[in-house]
């Protein structure tokens, strides 16, 4: 009887994050069901990293009314597509992804959750507590995930390492000159390259800091 493992790849981070867990699940005997979102470099990272998604759902955006409305639906296309295999799933593992946890606890599965996070509390709020085991880095503070969420202790994994450590790990570095090339920017090769990494200002947790700042 095959066993499966489902997997959040809901974001590009998660592609880096789960895809050595992927395949030491792969490794053991394990299907892995693959739930992506077409987000960002999402897609494009799945497939640079030769990774086929079972599932791909929508995004809603940086509108709160879409948020709810794609988060309802894409909840309930997972549920469907998991159907099937409801049986022979062994546990979820996502990196505080609302629609998925919140499937994993209505099929009353094993939900191993990872969290760098713990302060985009909203998120948090609807993830955390129905977390089977939360893992954190070792720098995040356990009291602060009892005191803010009701988590039991005894469920918290501390791992002693910060999260870019597990992709950094195989990390191959190429030349400027190849890089402009693979991305057609030749004529960018005399030129200084900053580059930045905005932040996800769509995300719920900044729409969050947004809305208090507005009200106090």
């Amino acid at each position: 009887m095959d066993k499966y493992i489902v997997i959040d790849y809901m974001t590009p981070k998660r592609v880096l994050f789960f895809k050595n867990i992927d395949n030491y699940f792969q490794k053991k005997g394990y299907k892995i069901i693959r739930i992506a979102r077409d987000y960002g470099e999402t897609l494009k990272m799945l497939e640079i990293n030769d990774l086929k998604p079972n599932l791909i759902l929508e995004w809603g955006g940086g509108d709160l009314f879409s948020k709810l409305d794609v988060y309802n639906k894409n909840i309930e296309k997972i549920m469907n597509y998991l159907y099937e295999y409801f049986e022979n799933i062994s546990a979820f593992i996502t990196l505080m992804d609302p629609a998925i946890s919140r499937v994993a606890f209505g099929m009353n599965k094993k939900l191993m959750m990872f969290s760098d996070l713990p302060d985009a509390k909203i998120v948090g709020k609807l993830t955390i507590p129905l977390a089977t085991k939360l893992f954190i880095p070792f720098c995040i503070d356990k009291d602060y995930i009892v005191e803010n969420y009701g988590y039991k202790r005894e469920d918290i994994i501390e791992y002693n390492f910060l999260d870019p450590i597990i992709w950094l790990d195989d990390f191959k570095t190429i030349k400027k000159e190849e890089f402009l090339k693979l991305n057609n920017l030749e004529s960018w090769n005399k030129k200084k390259i900053i580059y930045c990494r905005l932040e996800p200002l769509k995300a719920n947790y900044y729409i969050e800091k947004n809305i208090i700042n507005l009200l106090f």
